[in-house]
C-alpha cells in the first residue's frame, strides 16, 4: 500500500487522528458493496497493528461528529467516497 509510509509519519509525528478515505467508483452515482472498502479494514489493521474504526459512510452528520471527536492518533476509514 502506497500509503503506508504516510501514515506511519502521522503516527510518529503525533497525529491528532488519520481519516483515510477512497474513491473506488460509484456507478450511477449509487452506493455498490462491490466498490466497499470494509474489506481492506482488516488488511490495513494486520499491515499498521493497530485497530481501525471504519465508518460505514463518508458523509453526514453522524460521520462529521465522529471524525470531529476522533484523538489519541484513532486512524478512521470512511465508506467508498
Amino acid at each position: 500500500m502506497s500509503t503506508l509510509p504516510t501514515i506511519d509519519f502521522l503516527r510518529k509525528n503525533g497525529a491528532k487522528s488519520i481519516i483515510l478515505m477512497s474513491h473506488l467508483g460509484r456507478p450511477d452515482g449509487q452506493r455498490n458493496d462491490k466498490f466497499s472498502m470494509k474489506p481492506t479494514v482488516n488488511c490495513l489493521e494486520d499491515l499498521i497493528k493497530t485497530k481501525v474504526n471504519f465508518l460505514n459512510d463518508c458523509v453526514g452528520p453522524e460521520i462529521e461528529k465522529t471524525c470531529i471527536g476522533s484523538g489519541n492518533g484513532d486512524i478512521i476509514m470512511l465508506e467508498n467516497v
